[in-house]
């Protein structure tokens, strides 16, 4: 393990020498480096190199208390000391973070899996997680970390995780700390679209954070793709199909694009990238109807 901007990183050089860009990887809250194992196997055979860190509050840091600011910060020391403009890849809470970074530094590009939402877009509670709010807001509210560990990462994080691999995974968990949490449900912090390509990636499976709240988040970022993956959930980097997901994010980033028209673009087990039947499948308009619709230009 290695070590970038003071953060434990590991490190996976591209199996080959090439001109693209370096991949900066950022987990979730309550997971860290270990999350992005089996991607960066794969990221190395595409020929990319990658630095998974270990974010303030986890890993080494368990039991840190960090603000959303304070990662902000040491992640931009990181981009800093990379030497070159990287390609940040964010995972939920990492896809915020990735996102606060982009108003501040230059990246080669930006990909958002299953990311949180800036304050500019909703992010509306679903009914089914209520329950687990209910049970654990006043622990929250008195300063204590966020322990959801036991039925509620495995009914909403780990749905679509094999059955035999969750007690595995859910070893490596670590509490969510106060202010993170609290930041994250109260006060997410606003952030700027800058023209860096921007890829947004979800599952439709994904019960943490919904479709809806990808497609506004393309949206929002005027140049950003969004791909909809049918069979992943909130972990693709340790579900079955979840390795689809970043081989197509890699040949993006290789030659990243941005869209002109508010589309999404669904890619489904067994047909690639679905389009006869992407109306039919998508549960909410393939046009959208947000407010930021006004930025972009029709086909036309």
């Amino acid at each position: 393990m290695s070590v970038l901007a003071q953060l434990k990183t590991v490190h996976v050089e591209a199996e080959k020498k090439s001109d693209r860009p370096p991949l900066l990887l950022l987990h979730g809250i309550g997971n860290g480096a270990w999350i992005w194992e089996r991607d960066q196997k794969r990221m190395s055979e595409l020929g990319f190199s990658s630095f998974a860190v270990n974010l303030p509050g986890h890993g080494p840091d368990v039991g840190g208390n960090p603000s959303l600011d304070e990662v902000r910060d040491v992640v931009l020391q990181a981009v800093e000391e990379l030497g070159e403009p990287p390609c940040v890849i964010g995972h939920s809470m990492g896809g915020l973070i990735a996102q606060m970074v982009a108003s501040e530094a230059e990246l080669h590009s930006m990909v958002l899996v299953n990311s949180a939402a800036p304050k500019q877009v909703s992010m509306t509670p679903q009914k089914h997680h209520i329950g687990p709010a209910l049970q654990k807001i006043v622990p929250v509210l008195l300063g204590r970390n966020l322990d959801l560990r036991g039925r509620h990462y495995r009914d909403l994080g780990f749905n679509c995780v094999p059955e035999e691999d969750k007690d595995e995974l859910e070893a490596k968990l670590s509490p969510w700390p106060n202010k993170l949490t609290r930041q994250m449900v109260f006060s997410r912090p606003e952030v700027v679209s800058k023209p860096c390509p921007v890829l947004v990636t979800c599952g439709l499976k994904d019960r943490v954070i919904s479709f809806r709240v990808a497609r506004l988040l393309g949206d929002f970022h005027h140049n950003a793709i969004t791909w909809r993956f049918d069979d992943l959930g909130h972990f693709p980097q340790v579900e079955p199909g979840g390795l689809r997901l970043i081989e197509a994010a890699l040949e993006w980033v290789a030659n990243p694009t941005s869209r002109k028209v508010l589309e999404i673009k669904a890619f489904r087990p067994d047909e690639g990238v679905g389009d006869t039947e992407r109306k039919r499948r998508t549960p909410h308009p393939e046009r959208s109807d947000s407010r930021f619709k006004g930025r972009f230009k029709s086909r036309d």
